[in-house]
């Protein structure tokens, strides 16, 4: 039943893909199974007629245990994008950093590519919190948590000291290495729960330091300076709503959470944290120096009702609209040509039963080589201002909801929202797909063949849409 299932999904996606689809973004990403077989997944985003974001998987593959260098990876998404008949209308890929992936995506197949992220503020924030005090306190705090996971008796005297202060009971969590918002959790829950820490250690006496008053200090005011970064990760690792607009207004936004800190912050931060803070938004500033200038997320943001301008650049601002008003053009003069208007003037129209005769030949042969010059130009010009001239809609509100109400009133903008707005700001959705798939290709289910997890995943993940 499996292989027919999944002939029948792959069916029904080619059919959408053929119908609707205009523009995809692509996200992709490698996983390494419980087997160490090796795999990679292309995932692809849509916006369709009615303005919703749509995802569905492509494929994901397994590859040969050999070296998984650039050019055999740019071998994989090559076959994949072709077999579906894509490879004209990508948009953008997102990948990690890895330098394997990039040059696979901008050098041997010469695509748009977006570096995660997600991917570059996890970087960011690792290398920021890489320095020897406070590596030295979550080190601290990393053997006391991983004390009470191991110890029942620990774990059991925590758990009276919360049942007695009347708080929820909650288990300390240990930080990934791999995610730095781990260790941000780690932290947070450690704070929540300090004093029960406190209170079990010094009866236990397990031999484990305890966190002097200013190390506890350092730790609540760290997480001052790591909460907009967890914030703006979580937002930014959504499929089912546009992200690539936000990439640039959210950058901003973060660098001015971290100024604002010590602005109005009453006590200064002490030095260790000081330090993270300033090393943090020296390395916002170089990962992301060239947002503005890349012109697939400077035309979302100006798509996006919520930003518009919203550039710290005015020139940024001013050639993102000369493009969009060009771009624009372009969309009306593709309109006219596919409808006559360019070559050819209304035929006259009858009205009543009034008609005009054989001596108005002339005046039809004449006036129908007549073209106003620059009248696409003008219409885009009249409705990107419009567009500028409409309100700013609430933060909180869905763009493309929007783009769905007024469509009809701005109708090229519209058409060029949906070709663009589809651009994702993470490859967070290939991640997603690999955590779905360590639950099919779990201990007990380790036996399993390459080709079924690969149909399984495709009919779990494209199910949904058709």
């Amino acid at each position: 039943m499996m292989p027919s299932l999944y002939e029948e999904t792959k069916s029904e996606i080619k059919k959408i893909i053929d119908t609707e689809v205009e523009s995809i973004c692509l996200t992709t990403d490698m996983w390494t199974s419980r087997v160490n077989d090796w795999y990679m997944a292309v995932t692809g985003h849509f916006i369709d007629k009615n303005m919703v974001l749509q995802s569905f998987l492509l494929e994901c593959c397994a590859l040969d245990g050999g070296s998984h260098t650039g050019t055999v990876l740019a071998q994989e998404l090559r076959r994949i994008v072709q077999e579906w008949n894509i490879e004209e209308k990508i948009l953008i890929v997102i990948s990690d950093n890895g330098s394997n992936i990039k040059y696979a995506i901008e050098k041997c197949l010469g695509w748009r590519h977006f570096s995660c992220y997600a991917h570059t503020l996890n970087l960011a924030v690792q290398k920021a919190l890489n320095n020897e005090d406070i590596s030295n306190i979550i080190c601290k705090i990393k053997a006391i948590v991983s004390y009470f996971k191991k110890s029942t008796i620990g774990w059991d005297k925590l758990k009276k000291y919360q049942q007695q202060a009347g708080k929820d009971v909650k288990r300390p969590l240990q930080d990934v290495s791999t995610r730095w918002n781990s260790t941000y959790y780690m932290l947070e829950r450690f704070i929540e729960i300090k004093e029960e820490i406190n209170s079990s250690l010094s009866n236990l006496n397990p031999g484990l330091s305890l966190l002097t008053p200013h190390e506890w200090v350092v730790i609540e005011k760290l997480l001052l300076v790591l909460r907009p970064c967890e914030q703006v990760t979580k937002e930014m690792s959504g499929q089912k709503y546009v992200t690539g607009s936000a990439v640039i207004p959210i950058t901003t936004a973060l660098k001015s959470s971290l100024v604002e800190l010590i602005l109005n912050d009453a006590e200064p931060l002490p030095d260790e944290v000081e330090k993270v803070r300033t090393d943090l938004f020296g390395e916002l500033v170089s990962r992301f120096s060239s947002l503005e200038n890349n012109r697939i997320y400077t035309v979302c943001m100006f798509l996006d009702p919520r930003y518009k301008l919203y550039f710290e650049n005015e020139a940024t601002a001013d050639n993102t609209k000369k493009n969009v008003i060009g771009l624009v053009t372009n969309l009306i003069r593709e309109a006219e040509a596919t409808t006559g208007r360019d070559n050819q003037i209304d035929q006259p129209t009858n009205e009543g039963n009034y008609e005009r005769g054989d001596i108005w030949k002339h005046y039809h042969k004449k006036m129908q080589n007549i073209r106003p010059a620059g009248t696409a130009y003008s219409r885009a010009i009249v409705e990107v201002q419009r567009y500028l001239d409409d309100k700013v809609v609430n933060i909180n509100e869905s763009p493309l909801a929007w783009w769905a109400l007024n469509k009809n009133s701005y109708p090229h903008l519209a058409k060029l929202a949906r070709l663009k707005q589809n651009a994702l700001a993470t490859s967070v959705p290939c991640e997603r797909l690999f955590s779905v798939a360590g639950n099919i290709l779990s201990e007990r289910r380790t036996r399993l063949g390459v080709r079924k997890v690969q149909q399984m995943l495709f009919i779990k993940e494209n199910k949904k849409i058709i």
